[in-house]
């Protein structure tokens, strides 16, 4: 195992140790990751595990998805204010045949 940088940390109440900010760092470590805990003949190495998807190619593929979908969408290119008016539009006109038809 290569030697680097080495601190001592508490065990906490549920048995866990919290990463020295540094080392989150270095390791490009953020909270919900996974990390690989290898028991050794002496010690326990607690690695970062390295997944296929890293996060940038996840959010990248969710624009590429998103714009596809705008893409496809008549709606897309209104706005806000012109997107209300057809909902309030259909509104009324669904509330004024309810009432047509109730008579």
């Amino acid at each position: 195992m290569k030697k680097g940088n080495s601190t001592l940390r508490k065990v906490n109440r549920n048995f866990q140790v919290t990463l020295p900010a540094d080392f989150r760092k270095r390791f490009n470590i953020h909270e919900g990751d996974l990390l690989e805990v290898v028991e050794g003949e002496e010690e326990v190495v607690i690695r970062p595990v390295e997944i296929e998807i890293k996060r940038k190619q996840v959010l990248e593929h969710i624009k590429e998805s998103f714009a596809e979908i705008d893409k496809n969408n008549p709606y897309s290119n209104m706005s806000e204010e012109e997107v209300m008016k057809m909902v309030n539009k259909a509104r009324e006109d669904y509330r004024e045949e309810k009432k047509t038809r109730d008579q």
